[in-house]
């Protein structure tokens, strides 16, 4: 039988993700188009996947590095969302580059928090391709806990 907390996270961050994703204006959040992988109760992690479509590319012909870079930044706000049950904002971020993510990939972020504390959480994450084989990019980063009741 599945722990009560798994359950209740899964449902939780189920919520989070149909509420955010709902919103017809927020056309970015829209376009990313976020899908639940899974995530981890006893480890504080999150998995989402998003896929590298055209409209995503740089010059290069791979994912331009702000959408990789929004990538993370969404997993770990939805992470963060639910640790805390409040609103959060970032506060700062850091990626790093590896590997392209080329068209057609799936960018599957595994996000972690590292510190949850009342007024600062601390995540890190590894963003891989190839079904989970090639890690592309890693990211830090830190939110604040502003307050409020989470939308």
């Amino acid at each position: 039988m599945e722990n009560i907390n798994q359950l209740n996270m899964e449902e939780e961050i189920g919520k989070i993700v149909e509420t955010h994703f709902d919103d017809k204006d927020n056309l970015l959040l829209n376009m990313l188009n976020p899908v639940f992988v899974k995530c981890d109760y006893e480890n504080k992690s999150l998995t989402v996947k998003y896929k590298c479509e055209k409209w995503n590319l740089n010059t290069g012909g791979s994912m331009h590095g702000g959408i990789i870079g929004t990538a993370f930044d969404n997993c770990f706000g939805m992470l963060a969302h639910y640790l805390c049950s409040q609103m959060v904002t970032t506060i700062d971020i850091n990626v790093r580059f590896l590997k392209p993510v080329l068209l057609g990939d799936e960018l599957i972020i595994t996000a972690k928090a590292d510190s949850v504390g009342r007024t600062i959480i601390s995540l890190s994450a590894e963003a891989k391709t190839k079904n989970g084989t090639v890690t592309a990019a890693a990211a830090s980063a830190s939110f604040m806990v502003i307050g409020g009741k989470r939308v």
